[in-house]
């Protein structure tokens, strides 16, 4: 479980990020957030996963309370969906916003494999 000592940043060039590391209380898993957009920064901690498998974690509905932004969506919640497989991040893991874009709520969904396409890169750190 070498994951419980790992920070996760997915980051641009202009600096933006989401940063975030799972930590374990009392048998249970809680995930951290922190998240960057130009002058705003947001954190939430405490946030308890759901254990859905082994090593598969969810957390829901993250109520986002700044005016952060993702490409041109303004973020109202974040979800994820995260795995692990030997101690590592899964590239399948998932991010989840709830967003609004053109006065309408929209879906939007991002996988670690398609960080990159979005102008991200994963960097994790011990």
């Amino acid at each position: 479980m070498l994951y419980l000592n790992s920070y996760y940043k997915i980051i641009n060039s202009a600096n933006n990020y989401f940063l975030f590391w799972i930590k374990s209380k009392n048998k249970k898993e809680y995930l951290n957030l922190e998240i960057k957009y130009g002058d705003i920064l947001e954190k939430m901690n405490n946030l308890e996963l759901m254990n859905i498998n082994n090593e598969i974690f969810k957390v829901n509905n993250i109520c986002v309370e700044s005016e952060l932004k993702f490409e041109d969506y303004v973020i109202k919640e974040i979800s994820f969906i995260l795995k692990f497989r030997n101690n590592e991040i899964n590239p399948v893991s998932t991010l989840i916003m709830k967003c609004i874009k053109d006065e309408k709520m929209r879906n939007f969904s991002i996988s670690l494999i398609d960080l990159e396409d979005y102008g991200y890169n994963l960097i994790s750190y011990v």
